[in-house]
């Protein structure tokens, strides 16, 4: 059994992948039509999210029909992604997953997604941050790493797990 803290998913769980501009309401429905597990929302920017950005917030509408769901975030700034957090809390998802995965150059450029493991350190405090301001369970994409170099030495899931050890984190990475 697959479980996400009290979230069960069963054995081999089918999940929808957090998606811009695909990842919508409609998809998401038609998705849950034809068994998905799990799905989560277009990833949200932090600081849209924070300064009220009209798209930034209607990325936050789920429905109970799409339980279990999860919303995305991503971001560089403690104190915008702990606002952020609270703010989804409020929404009432099943859980917050954080976006340390996106290797889009808009996203990267300003020190989020795929950026962020160019700094382990300040991803774990990022991480840990989160997961004191929020009581869902939080969830991390990531990659193994930034580049050929540190993909080898698989520091950032080693520095999850690390931190996962010790906290409610469930993580997944990506090649």
């Amino acid at each position: 059994m697959v479980k996400i803290r009290n979230i069960e998913l069963g054995e081999f769980p089918l999940l929808l992948a957090p998606m811009e501009d695909v990842s919508d309401p409609p998809f998401r429905a038609l998705c849950k039509q034809y068994g998905a597990d799990l799905m989560y929302t277009e990833f949200i920017s932090s600081e849209g999210l924070i300064r009220d950005a009209a798209k930034s917030r209607q990325k936050l509408d789920i429905f109970e029909y799409e339980r279990p769901i999860g919303i995305q975030i991503f971001g560089s700034e403690t104190e915008s992604m702990v606002q952020s957090a609270q703010i989804i809390e409020a929404v009432n998802p099943d859980l917050i997953d954080i976006n340390y995965g996106c290797p889009v150059k808009k996203v990267t450029c300003k020190g989020a997604g795929a950026g962020l493991l160019q700094d382990i350190p300040k991803m774990v405090r990022l991480t840990a941050e989160i997961v004191k301001a929020t009581s869902l369970p939080v969830t991390v994409k990531t990659r193994l790493g930034w580049d050929d170099d540190t993909k080898k030495r698989r520091r950032s899931s080693r520095a999850l797990a690390r931190y996962r050890d010790r906290s409610h984190l469930d993580s997944r990475s990506h090649p």
